[in-house]
């Protein structure tokens, strides 16, 4: 009742003699979420300083944090941060006009109200967003289906959408994740695409490799088979890839293994993170133009990533600077085990060769692959493995809506 009035000095009386600061109402309206709500910074700052929780929620799962950006209250904002809450945490689930249901997040309600500080504010927080082209990716429900909403933090960052729009859609894959539908708003669209359960690639290789992982059927061969297929859809429609990595190797119990992230094109090298470059061929590091051979080149990284589920060059103690400028200059690789087979050694020796022509093409891949593991049982999880069938053809969605119209 005392934070609902906004009484300073009653809730200083209460806490003096231990008053629970977290203590909610009802519909678990907290003291701090009151104080948040009606705008009082006084209160506010009072409560933190008193340790009051910054995670919890109401029973709509509304958050203070939420609240604050909300309202637009930076200064507010910040205590929260800094209270540790949770800029991740998806607020109450609502029905949008595009038929699509989703709860916002900190970094997706500021970013749809425009507000390019808040914005900031919580990337540098260090929670979302890479590289110079930053997207935030929503878990939502499209047609009764669990899908992914992926949007353009800045109209800056909304040529990079449209591209992936566009290079998803000529490319035509099922080995590339499927565009579902988007919206039509031309400043700030929408995708909606596979959602994929079970995170990235290198994610997957970090559990293996700690020995916590509980997802099977993820095997070396059908992986590689699937990025090697995907490359080959993209190259013979005349499509590069351009930001290929374990990162963008997308998984699921559901869709299975699919390349994402097809808006690369616009990425510029000087944006890029140093983590980043480790995918990138030399040849462009010297700022040749991107090929499909480039696109190669980081499949063969990635190969050398499910042969010893290690980062790439997890082995050598370069500095950042040191160990890009010996890629460039093609005096390392990433490193495989000794146990490897002759024929992959070879395979991502010819897909790692400094000079882009000597690399294979994602057909020669293919080919070799089918021929090597053309006995090996089929993954549960395998679209076509290991020959192509003539009836795997993708198939988009036929329905439309209003706002969001789904990609046939």
């Amino acid at each position: 009742m005392a934070s609902k009035n906004g009484h300073v000095d009653v809730v200083k009386f209460l806490i003096k003699y231990n008053a629970n600061v977290n203590q909610a109402d009802t519909p678990q309206l907290t003291s701090l979420y009151i104080a948040v709500s009606s705008g009082n910074e006084e209160l506010v700052r009072l409560l933190l300083q008193y340790q009051a929780d910054a995670t919890l929620c109401t029973s709509a799962h509304q958050s203070s944090l939420l609240e604050a950006i909300e309202a637009n209250d930076i200064s507010t904002i910040v205590r929260l941060i800094k209270a540790q809450a949770d800029v991740n945490h998806a607020g109450p689930v609502r029905l949008g006009a595009c038929g699509v249901c989703c709860g916002g997040t900190a970094l997706t309600i500021a970013a749809s109200n425009g507000d390019v500080t808040i914005v900031d504010m919580l990337l540098q927080d260090g929670k979302l967003g890479f590289g110079g082209v930053k997207f935030v990716v929503e878990r939502a429900v499209y047609r009764g289906k669990d899908v992914a909403i992926k949007s353009a933090l800045t109209r800056q960052d909304t040529p990079a959408l449209l591209a992936e729009a566009d290079a998803i859609s000529s490319g035509n894959s099922p080995y590339v994740i499927s565009l579902v539908g988007k919206t039509d708003e031309a400043d700030r669209p929408h995708l909606v695409v596979d959602f994929m359960d079970q995170g990235n690639l290198r994610q997957h290789l970090d559990t293996k490799l700690a020995g916590t992982c509980t997802t099977s059927g993820f095997t070396t061969p059908h992986v590689a088979w699937v990025l090697a297929n995907a490359l080959l859809d993209l190259h013979e429609k005349g499509l590069v890839h351009r930001d290929l990595r374990s990162e963008h190797v997308l998984l699921s119990t559901t869709e299975h293994v699919k390349v994402a992230h097809l808006g690369g094109a616009h990425t510029r090298l000087m944006n890029m993170s140093m983590a980043e470059l480790l995918w990138t061929a030399p040849e462009i590091l010297l700022g040749e133009s991107t090929s499909p051979a480039a696109d190669v080149y980081a499949f063969g990284v990635i190969l050398t990533e499910l042969d010893t589920l290690q980062r790439p060059y997890w082995d050598l103690s370069l500095d950042p600077w040191a160990l890009t400028d010996s890629i460039r200059k093609g005096v390392i690789r990433p490193s495989i085990s000794s146990s490897s087979p002759l024929w992959f050694k070879e395979l991502v020796d010819s897909c790692l060769a400094f000079n882009p022509i000597e690399r294979p093409s994602a057909k020669t891949i293919v080919e070799i692959l089918e021929k090597q593991w053309r006995d090996v049982p089929v993954p549960v999880h395998a679209v076509r493995f290991p020959t192509p069938s003539a009836d795997d053809t993708f198939k988009g969605a036929t329905h439309t809506s209003s706002g969001l119209y789904d990609v046939e």
